[in-house]
C-alpha cells in the first residue's frame, strides 16, 4: 500500500538518480562556483515537487508546512528565504526536467491535445513607468512585458501572456512564454512547436483562422479544430450566401472590384496604414503614402460604389477613422491629418446624401489589438508609447460589435467606448485640458531619455 512518506522516497530517488544526473550531463551543473547550499539541489527540487502535489501553491505555506512535516529528513531545510532563492534559481532546471518527464510519459506524442493562453500580469498599466526594471532590455530569450488585456476581468494589464498546451488528460507538454499584447492567434506557432504528425489540436475561436488551419492540415498532418463563430454561423445557415475575396490596391485609381458580387448594400473603409515617428526624422514619402491609402483608398472606394447605390436609393457608407481624427497626437503627424480628412469628408458627404436613401457613418476607434497596431509599436516614441498606453485598448471584436450596431441604427458617428464618446462629443472643449495633459507625459518620457532610461 502506497503512502505519502513512500512517494516521497520515490521523488528524491528519481530525481538523485535520474532526472538531475541526466540534466547535468546534457547541460551541465546549474552551479558552478560559489559555496554549495545546505539543501541539495535534489533535495530542493523533492520538496518543491511534493509540496505542490500536497496542493502548497505558495512558497511561504509549501516551506512551513514541508518544514514541519519532513523537516527530519531535509536537515538542510531550515532558512525559508534560502529555500525560496535556490528554488528559484532552480527555474531553468525545472523547466527542462518538466520536459523530460513530458517526453518520458509520451506527451507530445498524445493524439488530442488543448492550446490556450492566461494572462500574467505583474501590475497595473499605470505604475510600469515608475519600475525602471521594465525599461532594461528582456532578459535570456523571454520577451519584453507589454501591455495586454484581459477578456475575463475586462481590463488592461502588464505583464505577459502564458501559452498552454496540455494533452485531453491533464499532462501540460508545453508552456511559452509570450508577449501579452496581441490576439492569441498570433501564439499559435510556440504553441504548435514540436507537434507531431496525426494530431488533433483543440482550441478556442480565437485561433479561428481556416487558411491556417487548412495549412496545418496539408503540410503537417495537423488538425487544428475551433468552434465557429456566431457570426460564421449564420451565414453558413443561409444557403445562398457567397462570400467573394479579391485584392486590390486602394491608394491606387482604377482598382475597383465592385461588381462581382453584384450592387453593394455597405462599403465599410477598413484599410489603413500607420507609421508613427518623430515629424524631422520621417521623410515627406511616408505623408505621402499615408495621404493616398487612408485618405484617397476611401475616396476611391467611395466613388466606385456611390452611383449604384445612389440610383438603387440603398446603401450605407462606413468610414473607419480614429481617435487620432478627433485630437492631434504626439507622434502622428502623417497619420493624424489622414483621419481628420476622413472627418472632413464624412461631414461633408453627410449633407449632400441626405434623403438619397443611402447613409453614411463616422467610426472613431480607439487603439485596437490588430497587426497594424503591433506594427505602430515598433516605430512610437517614447512619448506616443506613454500618451497611448494611458488609454484602454480593444479588442477587434468589440469594435467591430460596436460598429455593426451603429450600422443598424444607422448613426452618423460611431464611438466605441466612453473614451471615444466624450471625445467626439466635447472635443474642442476638452481640446486645452487633454493637450495639457499629453503635453506633461511627453515632457516625462523626453526626461527619461535624457537620463538614460527611455526605450
Amino acid at each position: 500500500m502506497y503512502n505519502l512518506e513512500v512517494f516521497v522516497v520515490a521523488v528524491y530517488c528519481l530525481m538523485v538518480n535520474d532526472l538531475y544526473p541526466s540534466f547535468c550531463r546534457t547541460h551541465g551543473k546549474p552551479r558552478r562556483a560559489g559555496f554549495p547550499p545546505t539543501l541539495t539541489d535534489e533535495e530542493c527540487l523533492t520538496v518543491e515537487i511534493v509540496g505542490q502535489f500536497l496542493g502548497y501553491h505558495n512558497q511561504k505555506q509549501l516551506y512551513e508546512r514541508m518544514h514541519e512535516r519532513f523537516g527530519s529528513w531535509f536537515p538542510g531545510l531550515k532558512d525559508r528565504a534560502a529555500f525560496v532563492r535556490q528554488s528559484a534559481n532552480l527555474w531553468q532546471v525545472k523547466a527542462c526536467l518538466q520536459q523530460d518527464i513530458v517526453y518520458r510519459l509520451g506527451g507530445h506524442r498524445a493524439p488530442y491535445q488543448i492550446i490556450d493562453t492566461v494572462p500574467i500580469p505583474i501590475c497595473k498599466t499605470a505604475r510600469r513607468f515608475r519600475r525602471k526594471i521594465f525599461r532594461a532590455d528582456p532578459v535570456s530569450e523571454f520577451p519584453h512585458p507589454t501591455k495586454g488585456y484581459c477578456a475575463a476581468k475586462e481590463e488592461a494589464y502588464f505583464g505577459f501572456k502564458g501559452g498552454l498546451r496540455m494533452t485531453d488528460y491533464g499532462l501540460i507538454v508545453q508552456t511559452p512564454l509570450l508577449q501579452a499584447y496581441g490576439h492569441d492567434s498570433r501564439s499559435r506557432d510556440p504553441l504548435l512547436a514540436g507537434v507531431t504528425p496525426d494530431t488533433s489540436i483543440l482550441g478556442d475561436a480565437a485561433f479561428l483562422d481556416l487558411d491556417w488551419q487548412l495549412h496545418c492540415q496539408e503540410h503537417y498532418q495537423v488538425r487544428v479544430l475551433t468552434p465557429i463563430k456566431s457570426n460564421i454561423e449564420a451565414a453558413r445557415a443561409a444557403p445562398d450566401q457567397v462570400v467573394v475575396t479579391a485584392s486590390a490596391d486602394v491608394s491606387k485609381r482604377g482598382q475597383s472590384v465592385v461588381g462581382q458580387a453584384g450592387p453593394l448594400d455597405f462599403l465599410i473603409t477598413s484599410a489603413g496604414m500607420a507609421h508613427p515617428g518623430y515629424f524631422d526624422d520621417l521623410p515627406v514619402e511616408i505623408f505621402e503614402h499615408s495621404m493616398a491609402v487612408n485618405y484617397f483608398g476611401t475616396l476611391y472606394a467611395i466613388k466606385s460604389v456611390l452611383p449604384a447605390m445612389l440610383e438603387r436609393k440603398r446603401g450605407h457608407l462606413v468610414l473607419i477613422s480614429s481617435g487620432a481624427g478627433l485630437i492631434g497626437l504626439f507622434g502622428y503627424t502623417p497619420y493624424g491629418p489622414t483621419k481628420f480628412a476622413l472627418r472632413g469628408l464624412a461631414e461633408s458627404l453627410r449633407g449632400e446624401l441626405k434623403g438619397t436613401g443611402v447613409h453614411i457613418s463616422i467610426v472613431y476607434p480607439p487603439d485596437t489589438d490588430t497587426p497594424q497596431l503591433e506594427a505602430e509599436n515598433k516605430t512610437k516614441p517614447l512619448e506616443t508609447k506613454m500618451i497611448t498606453g494611458s488609454a484602454k485598448m480593444w479588442r477587434a471584436e468589440g469594435v467591430a460589435d460596436v460598429i455593426v450596431r451603429g450600422i443598424k441604427k444607422q448613426a452618423f458617428v460611431i464611438t466605441p467606448g466612453m473614451e471615444m464618446a466624450f471625445l467626439a462629443r466635447l472635443h474642442s472643449v476638452l481640446a486645452p485640458a487633454i493637450n495639457w495633459y499629453f503635453d506633461r507625459l511627453a515632457a516625462k518620457a523626453r526626461q527619461q531619455v535624457e537620463a538614460g532610461d527611455g526605450d
